[in-house]
């Protein structure tokens, strides 16, 4: 990879990662308390279940953006994991974390769709 290049991906990768590290979720709200309200208890549950997600979506996206780091350090960046051809550059401007092409992410996706619609076949 061309030493420009290089320099743009790892500013990219430390953007977002230092956005992703600067925010703090508040997670007082996953402590759960006794609520008279049965409503309040299951808007409670809701709002944690919201921040579990959450903070969930935040550990994987730490975790690529600490993989794609790895990658560009290696020489290997770009590739998609998959089918092992370069990811678009439009694609890893867009998400410089990405771990696939678009037409393996799309398979991907599918996978996981299907999966959740047919729970028995996976």
């Amino acid at each position: 990879m061309k030493q420009m290049a290089y320099e743009t991906e790892k500013k990219q990768l430390t953007a977002k990662m230092n956005e992703l590290l600067s925010q703090h979720r508040d997670q007082d709200a996953l402590r759960i308390e006794n609520a008279a309200d049965p409503f309040d208890q299951i808007q409670a549950s809701v709002e944690r279940d919201l921040l579990v997600g959450l903070l969930n979506r935040d550990a994987q996206l730490r975790d690529d953006l600490r993989r794609a780091f790895d990658l560009l350090d290696s020489g290997n960046y770009g590739r998609c994991e998959d089918c092992e051809e370069p990811i678009a550059s439009a694609r890893l401007r867009a998400i410089p974390w990405a771990r696939c092409c678009v037409r393996c992410q799309e398979m991907r996706d599918r996978e996981v769709n299907e999966a959740d619609i047919f729970p028995e076949a996976a």
